[in-house]
């Protein structure tokens, strides 16, 4: 019987210690690992929309469902998520940010207002000088930081312009002072080239910020990663046979547990089963809930996903809950762990963003 992995060492492996680049110039395909295991993929990246921000025209306004389609340059279309603040009307140009690619039929997906996302920070562009959470604190040491704390908060004030705010994502719980900071700094580097578009209002819609550049994107998700260059790397063999795995209706774990993925238009359902590797349910949690967050970031499911685990007892699924917030919180996706529902399944949630990886088919190319 293969003997079960530790948390420390489930949770040491969400960190990228390896970024491999096929093309320094115009990189084509991006793989993150953790050792020899492939933790995501970035096909065509320098492609991607997300994190551009436009000038966009209003084409549509849906007020009850707090969306509107806009137009963006050169024909191009996206979803806006309304701000409860924002009225809008049709023909109006509004400053967006885009944080989903079109996948299926459905379009890109954007936000109102421009804004810059980091790992640890979001940086919004129309601001007075404000800090704050998008999480509740909780526990101890690194996770009590807080915005509202005077020392904390007066040192991110110090380098924060005062037409600027500034949003602390989940993941800058677990980090220091300093990398929070340093990441700062650099998004308000990159935040001045589109400052000075936001002053006017164009006729047609514009690019205000083509995003942060690539492997700048790359180094601010995995900042103490070694970066490689090239397509000879032994790794891209580890990453094409991974990707084609992780395309796969199931995935055997190293102690015999299998997850079998189903995916229908509405969510995303995930069974366990156990049989093959002997283990009582809460013994064989930690490893197929460690594998399930693996496979959700790897194969960049997102939306409603119902997992369904075998039956435990109430501590055992206290556990299954904690455990998964914990992974969680090393994704770069932020996921959200909702608890288990009337059913018996555990409800999460994941917001879409890049192209799901059994819809990239360049990687073969390699």
């Amino acid at each position: 019987m293969h003997r079960t992995t530790t948390r420390e060492t489930w949770l040491k492996q969400t960190t990228c210690d390896v970024i491999l680049v096929d093309d320094e110039v115009q990189p084509q395909h991006i793989a993150f690992f953790h050792g020899q295991q492939l933790l995501d993929v970035w096909d065509k990246p320098e492609a991607s929309l997300i994190g551009r921000i436009y000038w966009a025209r209003v084409t549509q306004v849906f007020p009850q469902h707090k969306l509107a389609n806009i137009a963006l340059p050169d024909g191009g279309a996206a979803s806006l998520r309304m701000s409860s603040s924002k009225s809008m009307q049709v023909g109006q140009m509004v400053p967006v940010t885009i944080t989903a690619e079109a996948y299926a039929d459905k379009p890109a997906k954007a936000v109102y207002g421009a804004e810059i996302a980091g790992a640890l920070t979001v940086l919004k562009l129309d601001g007075s000088g404000g800090i704050r959470a998008s999480f509740k604190q909780s526990g101890t040491g690194a996770k009590q930081q807080n915005a509202e704390n005077s020392d904390y908060a007066e040192s991110l004030k110090a380098i924060l312009p005062d037409t600027m705010d500034l949003v602390l994502r989940r993941r800058s719980a677990e980090q220091s002072l300093d990398a929070i900071l340093s990441e700062v700094r650099q998004l308000i580097g990159l935040a001045l080239e589109a400052s000075e578009a936001l002053e006017t209002i164009p006729a047609e819609p514009s690019c205000i910020f083509s995003g942060v550049p690539v492997l700048h994107q790359a180094q601010i998700q995995s900042p103490h990663a070694k970066m490689l260059f090239g397509t000879s790397d032994v790794l891209w063999d580890r990453a094409i046979e991974q990707a084609e795995l992780a395309c796969s209706e199931s995935v055997t774990t190293p102690s015999g547990i299998r997850l079998w993925f189903s995916q229908s238009r509405a969510v995303l359902a995930v069974d366990v089963d156990s049989a093959g590797s002997k283990f009582a349910p809460e013994d064989l949690m930690i490893e197929a809930c460690a594998v399930l967050m693996q496979q959700l970031r790897l194969r960049q499911y997102a939306g409603v996903i119902l997992l369904d685990l075998p039956r435990m007892s109430r501590a055992g699924r206290a556990a299954a809950y904690a455990w998964l917030s914990e992974l969680a919180e090393h994704d770069p996706r932020h996921p959200d762990i909702l608890g288990f529902g009337p059913a018996g399944l555990m409800e999460l949630r994941i917001r879409h963003a890049r192209t799901p990886l059994r819809d990239v088919s360049g990687l073969s190319a390699l």
